[in-house]
This record gives structure tokens, C-alpha cells and sequence, in this order.
């Protein structure tokens, strides 16, 4: 139901007014997906395009977009390999050779293909994505479907602490294991503000 949502909500962004011009009725509206298909997080990748494109055909097989005469939708899928200058450089593919109108950024290098896709005033649409920084830059043309990823360190420190008090533990010390990547990075920048506050030492791992 996500991904449907997304492919409806990027299309409805594109109708609402992209710096492009739409296409005649009897070209495809182009989307570009650059998600990453390479190493362990390519399942999701896959899985991400796999969503989309089903979408897409529902949405094409019930007519297409009816307000440009019933339009299909078109998917261009863009490899980002989960490398930011990868992702830079497809989504330029994507907007300059691909004709895309509009781009989804997924998961790991959705900061590099926003920033690409606002320099081309081309609506960018990051559907899972929970990186806190990629809608706080002041974009005009980036639009996200997801919580922060703050918020949701917030709820998960609520939910520990009162797990902790219930059962009438006062942690003293806190261990954090993650990785580099924007998202995580956000998560533990966060966590690192709030505990001490808390009383509680971090020990990074």
C-alpha cells in the first residue's frame, strides 16, 4: 500500500507543477527510481522497484493518469550501488537522458539524489527514507513520506526508559552499535544529545 501511495503522491506532484513540462497524452509520464540493486542492501533495492513497477501497472492498466488523457506511467530504474557519487551521477542520467519528470529516492543515497534532482527543480519523492536532514536543507522540490529518523529515536528511548522503570532497573550505562551510513548517523547524533540528560553514559562501539 506504501509504494502505492508513493507512485500516486509523485504523480500527483508532477501534475501539480514540475519545472519540466509534461509530455503529450500519448507519451509515457517517466519516473526515475534510483535505489541500490548491489550487495546486501539490493534486496531492498529490488524489492523497492518490484513495488513500484506493480503499482505502475495497476495504474496504467485502470487507465492511466485520466487529467493528461490517459497517460501511462513509465519506470527508469537507476543503480545507485549504495555509493553517493554513483547515485549523483544516475540521477543526472535519469533527468538528462532519461527524460525523468520526477525521481524516488530509497534508503542510502536519497541525500544525493535530492540534491541532484532540486538543482534540476525536479520533484524528488523519498518514500522510506527517515534521514532528518534531507527535508531541513530549505529544497523546494523534495518531499518525504516517512518519519524522522529523530522521532523515532525519541519513541525509542521513551519506550526503554519506561521498560527500564517498570522494572525498576536504572541503567547507568548504554552501548551503541551503528553504522555510518546518513540515516544511522542521524539516530545515534540524536541519542548522544539526549543521554546524558538521561543520566547515562555511552560507550560507542
Amino acid at each position: 500500500l506504501l509504494i502505492f501511495v508513493s507512485v500516486l503522491l509523485v504523480a500527483g506532484l508532477i501534475l501539480a507543477g514540475c519545472a519540466k513540462p509534461a509530455p503529450a497524452p500519448t507519451e509515457p509520464i517517466k519516473i526515475g527510481v534510483a535505489t541500490c540493486y548491489a550487495g546486501p542492501p539490493g534486496i531492498y533495492g529490488q524489492e523497492a522497484t518490484n513495488g513500484f513497477e506493480l503499482a505502475v501497472n495497476e495504474i496504467n492498466a485502470a487507465g492511466g493518469i485520466k487529467n493528461l488523457g490517459g497517460a501511462k506511467i513509465k519506470v527508469v530504474n537507476a543503480d545507485t550501488e549504495n555509493k553517493p557519487d554513483v547515485a549523483a551521477s544516475e540521477t543526472e542520467r535519469l533527468i538528462n537522458d532519461e527524460g525523468a519528470l520526477a525521481v524516488v529516492a530509497t534508503f542510502f543515497t536519497c541525500m544525493s539524489v535530492s540534491s541532484v534532482a532540486e538543482k534540476h527543480h525536479v520533484t524528488c519523492f523519498a518514500p522510506y527514507t527517515t534521514t532528518t536532514d534531507l527535508t531541513t536543507r530549505g529544497y523546494h522540490y523534495v518531499f518525504r513520506g516517512y518519519s524522522t529518523v529523530d522521532k523515532e529515536a525519541h519513541e525509542v528511548l521513551d519506550t526503554a526508559m519506561a521498560t527500564f522503570e517498570k522494572a525498576g532497573v536504572e541503567p547507568k550505562t548504554c552501548g551503541l552499535l551503528y553504522c555510518t551510513e546518513a540515516c544511522a548517523l542521524s539516530s545515534i547524533n540524536y541519542i548522544k544529545e539526549t543521554m546524558p540528560d538521561l543520566g547515562i553514559d555511552i560507550c560507542l562501539l
